[in-house]
C-alpha cells in the first residue's frame, strides 16, 4: 500500500505539475503586454504598432519617410524663387552693361558665346539664343547705360515686392509678378500694373528660366 503511495506520488511530479507549470507561463508571456516576442511569437503585433509610426505623426513609406509630406519635393519655395528671378536678372543685367561699356570705351566686348557661359547657370540655352544673342550683338546702344528699365528685378527687394504667386505644371512653374510702375524712374506710369509672368522649367535637379511674358 505504502510503495503504490509512493508511485502516484511519482507520477504526479514527473507528468501533472510539467504541464501546470507549462500552461501558467504561456497565458502570463501573452498578456505581459510588453511587445517582446517569445518562442511562441506572443507579442509581435503590439511590437509592430510601436514601429509604425514615425515620431507618432502619421505612416511610414519604405524609405522611413512620412507619406504625407507637407512640402512637394523638389518645388522650390517662395523666397528660392524670387532668388533665382533676381540673380538671373541681375547677371543678364551686368552682362549688357559691360557689353555696352565695352562698346562705349572702344575696348572691345566680348562674345556672346563667351560672355553667356555664366547665364547659363539661369537660363535655358533655347531662351538665351537667339533673342538675347541679338540684343547684346546689335541693341546695346539703343538702351545705353539706362537698360536697367528692362531688368526691374535685378533688385532685390522690388523682386521681393513684386512677387504675386506661383504654380506648378508637371515640369514647369510660372512665377508671377506684379510690377507697380508708378515709381518707375524712367517713365510716368501711375497707377499701372505690369504683370510678368516667368516661366521655369527643371533640368538636372535644378529650375531654369525658359521664357518671359509681359502684360501691361
Amino acid at each position: 500500500m505504502r510503495k503504490k503511495r509512493i508511485l502516484c506520488f511519482l507520477l504526479i511530479v514527473l507528468f501533472v505539475l510539467p504541464i501546470v507549470a507549462c500552461g501558467g507561463e504561456e497565458t502570463d508571456t501573452g498578456q505581459n503586454g510588453t511587445g517582446t516576442v517569445n518562442d511562441q511569437g506572443t507579442g509581435l503585433q503590439e511590437n509592430r504598432g510601436e514601429e509604425g509610426t514615425l515620431n507618432g505623426q502619421g505612416t511610414v513609406s519604405p524609405e522611413g519617410i512620412g507619406i504625407s509630406g507637407e512640402k512637394e519635393s523638389g518645388t522650390p519655395s517662395e523666397g528660392e524663387l524670387i532668388n533665382i528671378i533676381y540673380n538671373a536678372e541681375s547677371a543678364l543685367l551686368n552682362l549688357c552693361v559691360e557689353g555696352f561699356d565695352a562698346e562705349f570705351q572702344g575696348t572691345g566686348k566680348k562674345g556672346f558665346d563667351q560672355a553667356s557661359r555664366d547665364l547659363l547657370k539661369y537660363y535655358t540655352k533655347d531662351y538665351l539664343y537667339p533673342t538675347w544673342k541679338d540684343f547684346y550683338e546689335n541693341h546695346l546702344g539703343e538702351w545705353g547705360y539706362g537698360m536697367g528699365e528692362l531688368f526691374m528685378f535685378a533688385d532685390y527687394d522690388t523682386a521681393k515686392d513684386s512677387f504675386a504667386g506661383m504654380s506648378k505644371k508637371q515640369d514647369k512653374i510660372e512665377v508671377y509678378f506684379n510690377y507697380d510702375m508708378s515709381g518707375d524712374e524712367y517713365h510716368d506710369f501711375d497707377g499701372e500694373i505690369a504683370e510678368y509672368t516667368y516661366i521655369l522649367v527643371q533640368s538636372n535637379g535644378g529650375w531654369f528660366i525658359d521664357d518671359v511674358l509681359f502684360k501691361q
